[in-house]
């Protein structure tokens, strides 16, 4: 008898495993295509709009109005959209690759900030323009640091779980 019941343990355990796979390939599959995705998307656009703001950066009020007005509020609805993902993702391997991505988010935030910031003195220098602005770089190249850090870390994550759980239906 208590081998049987050891057996249907044995068996609830091996059925449980079983159904925990195909769950996190479908959350898997509907982060990916509603979450990452649309996130990924801002960010492509991201790009096109880092090309605009070097364009136009010999006009550093202007820079700085185009960053704060189009540039920071597509990475805060990127950063919102990654939070909502958060909350809703069940298994910890995907909530652990949305973490990176919202880090990854909360930097770039922070990065654009400290440029704004830099904008800001250079249209309007004042007296302690040089030792201000070298402090803000110091800040920015370790704020790229971090961004290079999580962004391969990220791209680790996210290409060990496509190869895990992107080939299923």
């Amino acid at each position: 008898m208590k081998n049987l019941i050891r057996l249907m343990g044995l068996l609830l355990v091996f059925a449980l495993a079983a159904c925990g796979g195909p769950g996190i390939a479908a959350e898997y599959k509907e982060y990916k295509e509603k979450g990452s995705t649309p996130i990924y998307q801002n960010s492509m656009e991201l790009i096109m709009m880092t090309n605009q703001l070097n364009a136009i950066l010999d006009n550093p009020e202007q820079a700085n109005q185009y960053l704060k007005t189009e540039m920071l509020p597509l990475l805060e609805e990127s950063k919102a959209l990654s939070e909502d993902w958060q909350d809703r993702l069940t298994h910890e391997e995907l909530k652990e690759l949305n973490r990176l991505k919202d880090q990854e988010l909360a930097l770039l935030i922070d990065y654009f900030g400290k440029l704004s910031e830099v904008l800001e003195l250079t249209a309007e220098p004042g007296e302690d323009f040089e030792q201000i602005i070298a402090e803000l770089s110091g800040e920015i190249s370790d704020k790229q640091e971090q961004l290079d850090k999580i962004t391969d870390d990220y791209a680790a994550k996210y290409e060990e779980l496509d190869r895990k759980y992107g080939t299923e239906s």
